[in-house]
């Protein structure tokens, strides 16, 4: 597997967390799949962001628009497969907790699409907005961060 080794520090998820994970999973349940914003590593990124205050996208944003010009961005940057782009700690698939990400194998040149568990399933965008998929799929599991004490 080739590719640079990224921090994969935790990053810690915000108090009102998965007050802020169900409204993002609200804000995003309808819009449709594009290259240009709501692609699968837009979505992953976005659920962090609303856990956490972080924006893991920030680098790919606007850089693509295109299937071709994501996986031109994403070979640039180092990475043969989506699932090594990810700078979160992994963790196994069946560790995986609510607003942690999964990567699910495909056949497409990135290798995998990024869910967000979401309970016992994950959820992936689709061409009609969120769907549903089989998380006993995944290949690789990424923790969000700890989750915060109680009374912070």
């Amino acid at each position: 597997m080739s590719g640079r080794v990224l921090d994969r520090a935790p990053i810690p998820r915000l108090p009102d967390w998965l007050n802020r994970l169900h409204a993002y999973f609200d804000a995003v349940r309808r819009r449709p799949f594009a290259w240009h914003g709501h692609d699968c590593g837009a979505f992953a990124a976005g659920a962090v962001a609303a856990q956490t205050g972080v924006d893991l996208f920030a680098p790919w944003r606007g850089r693509y628009r295109s299937r071709a010009g994501a996986l031109r961005v994403l070979r640039a940057a180092g990475f043969e497969r989506l699932s090594t782009a990810v700078p979160l700690p992994l963790i196994h698939p069946s560790r995986a907790a609510i607003g942690d990400l999964l990567a699910l194998p495909t056949d497409t040149p990135f290798g995998d699409v990024l869910a967000v568990v979401a309970g016992a399933e994950a959820l992936v965008v689709t061409e009609h907005g969120i769907d549903i998929a089989d998380r006993m799929r995944a290949c690789r599991a990424y923790r969000v961060g700890a989750l915060p004490e109680a009374g912070t």
